[in-house]
């Protein structure tokens, strides 16, 4: 059955699940999103800093109209956000839709904890782990197989090269970041990174476009290797074990989702949106504890990124300027407090701009997302 935007209803009539992964205002919004926050030095992406917030702006109307929609139609059902930025518009959806159950889902904590086993010789399923974070800025403070330290023997295991995260950052923080938690750390040469590149949006619609005309063409080895320029973990590494776990599957794997706090970090708000490490245990989905407390300067820096989403949440529902300003005035990158007006002038920009096309670029290489 084909489903048009003006079937929704017809869709979404007794949904179990509703997956909500969509870009409003395409490749073309993501790139300004991207790059804007360049004039003021700062890092430019779609789920964080001044153009996750853009996003946001950009986003929530019409993903309000949607869960309208969710509520009349299928009020029951999970309701399963990968749309960017995941943490704020998690919010925005706990402030005006509570009676849905909504939680965003990310690949990104366990495939990273794939990795650092995979470097030390662990087995993943017998490690244990701590976790502490919010959507694409999370930590692993605590990672262990028996008597093993694995945060230290990963540390211990890079060679000392270019690669995020560092030996020496892991060694000073005590624990593992997020791959973007580089933005933050090392601000500057990501920085310098994304003024020497195309901007990701610009590569992702190049092979938007390559792959289309593969398909037109309908050749099936062409269309398979532009697919492989562009993996796509948050499918086989969280949407599909997640539903799967929903259909009663046995799921051994931990999801990592962001929901409400509830007191699981007793530091933070209960309202706080943070990034859970749940499980499936007797077909039902539960909270997966921590054993111990993070580092006081992991903490802080996630007290630092709670304050600006919640003034952010709120300035995206309530529509208001003076509060958008005020939300970019408590963001951890701002240089200076002087920029706020300026970045809240070019956050509502994007939200109305109609973005005009650009010729398209080679492709000759994958980065991730």
């Amino acid at each position: 059955m084909t489903i048009y935007d003006n079937d929704l209803p017809r869709a979404l009539d007794a949904a179990d699940v509703v997956l909500v992964q969509a870009r409003y205002g395409g490749y073309r919004a993501r790139e300004y999103d991207e790059t804007f926050p360049h004039r003021y030095g700062m890092c430019g992406d779609e789920g964080l800093g001044p153009g996750g917030l853009a996003a946001a702006w950009r986003t929530w109307p019409q993903l309000s109209r949607l869960l309208d929609e969710i509520l009349r139609c299928c009020r029951r059902a999970n309701v399963v956000l990968m749309t960017a930025p995941v943490s704020i518009l998690m919010r925005c959806i706990r402030l005006k839709y509570p009676s849905l159950a909504a939680a965003g889902i990310c690949e990104l904590p366990w495939t990273t904890l794939r990795v650092v086993c995979e470097a030390v010789g662990a087995d993943l399923d017998q490690v244990g782990f701590d976790y502490v974070g919010t959507n694409h800025v999370g930590w692993f403070y605590r990672i262990i197989c028996g008597s093993r330290d694995l945060v230290a023997e990963y540390a211990s295991s890079l060679d000392g090269g270019g690669g995020f995260p560092t030996q020496s950052l892991i060694q000073t923080l005590g624990a593992v970041p997020l791959k973007y938690l580089r933005l933050h750390y090392c601000s500057q040469t990501a920085l310098e990174d994304q003024l020497a590149q195309a901007p990701r949006a610009r590569v992702l619609e190049e092979l938007d476009h390559r792959a289309s005309q593969r398909f037109a063409e309908n050749d099936a080895e062409a269309i398979r290797a532009i697919l492989s320029l562009r993996p796509t973990p948050w499918y086989s590494n969280a949407v599909a074990p997640l539903i799967a776990g929903w259909l009663g599957a046995s799921v051994t794997q931990k999801l990592f989702l962001s929901m409400c706090n509830q007191y699981h970090e007793t530091d933070l708000m209960p309202s706080d949106v943070i990034e859970i490490p749940c499980q499936f245990v007797g077909g039902k989905l539960v909270r997966r504890p921590n054993l111990t407390k993070p580092p006081a300067h992991i903490r802080r820096a996630l007290h630092d990124f709670m304050r600006y989403e919640r003034a952010a949440a709120s300035a995206v529902v309530e529509r208001d300027s003076s509060s958008l300003e005020w939300a970019i005035s408590q963001h951890p990158w701002l240089p200076e407090p002087a920029a706020a007006a300026a970045i809240a002038a070019d956050v509502r920009a994007g939200a109305l701009t109609t973005f005009e096309a650009r010729p398209l670029l080679p492709v000759t290489s994958y980065c991730s997302n």
